[in-house]
């Protein structure tokens, strides 16, 4: 199992920088076996935001391993990955819209070993000063 538990990614509302990109890249972690990835994101604004994660081999190539465009949600979402064998960063990248009241954030991300109990995004209900 790996852990991000320092990690988090934080785009929040800022006039002075629209179009703003935020990037988390773990360690190199060699997956030897069957794992999930867990992550809780949050977006909230008044136009799109994006999230996506990718895996970047040693040789720097990226493969996308999840994308989606974030209309204004409002809450926190649970997302379970899928990760195939292989040696390789975890890259998520949270991009900001150009509007300038908007906000996406990415906290517990882990890595496990074994099948994901849950394949789904899912709403979670937590309490937010958002």
């Amino acid at each position: 199992m790996y852990s991000f538990a320092d990690r988090f990614l934080a785009l929040d509302s800022n006039s002075k920088n629209p179009l703003t990109t935020a990037y988390i890249l773990s360690p190199l972690v060699d997956v030897r076996v069957e794992s999930c990835l867990h992550l809780v994101y949050y977006s909230v604004g008044s136009m799109v935001n994006k999230l996506a994660l990718y895996l970047q081999t040693a040789d720097t190539f990226m493969r996308l391993l999840y994308s989606e465009v974030i209309h204004i949600h409002k809450t926190w979402h649970a997302l379970h990955l899928v990760v195939p064998l292989g040696m390789y960063r975890i890259v998520i990248v949270g991009e900001r819209s150009s509007h300038h009241k908007t906000t996406i954030l990415v906290d517990n991300i882990s890595l496990t070993d074994g099948r994901c109990t849950q394949e789904c995004k899912c709403n979670l209900h937590y309490n937010s000063k958002y």
